[in-house]
């Protein structure tokens, strides 16, 4: 769920003259200053969501800021047109028809576009967040994935097939501990077992 912070009365010199560069140069040089800012990779993609739109390779989708180009105009607190719901479902449905049809990749852009508009209400730049609603009203169809059901003999086979020793460790690993990959390649070695047969 998001959090709601609502405009928070930021000073001038914390206001966003323009909310898609303020917004990146904050996440370069946090305000703070007790973090470091993103990684060039991570800015990157924060710059395709919010600001230029994917580069070539990564598909054909427009950025926030270009597919809803009046954003700023009718999500201003004083305006009498409003960002609605509209909005950010119809981004979502842009997003997944232009073929970013991996939950991850999907979800991913959306935060972003969330993490985007919230930081711009609480500068008073916008006063609703579309993306929020529409993150916090999806389904996760990861919660219901359909795994193959396979025997022991044929997962011992497999992993005697596999001609690499570090993957078959890490693929062994996996499967005696019941671990996910992320989960897997942050394990302390003084809790492998490496000797043991397969």
């Amino acid at each position: 769920m998001s959090k709601e912070y609502g405009n928070l009365g930021m000073t001038p010199d914390e206001e966003w003259d323009n909310p898609c560069d303020d917004f990146l140069e904050m996440k370069k040089d946090p305000e703070l200053g007790d973090e470091d800012g993103v990684s060039l990779a991570r800015l990157r993609d924060l710059e395709m969501v919010i600001k230029t739109g994917p580069e070539e390779g990564y598909g054909s989708w427009e950025p926030w800021d270009q597919f809803v180009p009046d954003w700023k105009e009718r999500g201003d607190p004083d305006s009498d047109e409003k960002l609605t719901t509209k909005d950010g479902i119809e981004y979502y449905e842009h997003l997944r028809d232009a073929g970013l049809t991996t939950y991850t990749i999907l979800e991913t852009h959306m935060s972003i576009a969330q993490h985007f508009l919230d930081e711009c209400m609480k500068r008073g730049v916008v006063d609703a967040n579309p993306a929020a609603y529409v993150m916090d009203n999806i389904d996760n169809p990861g919660t219901e994935k359909d795994y193959p059901e396979i025997t022991v003999k044929e997962l011992g086979n497999f992993l005697n097939w596999v001609p690499d020793p570090q993957r078959r460790a890490g693929y062994v690993t996996m499967g005696k501990l019941a671990t996910r990959v992320g989960e897997t390649i942050n394990i302390d070695l003084p809790y492998l077992h490496l000797d043991h047969p397969i």
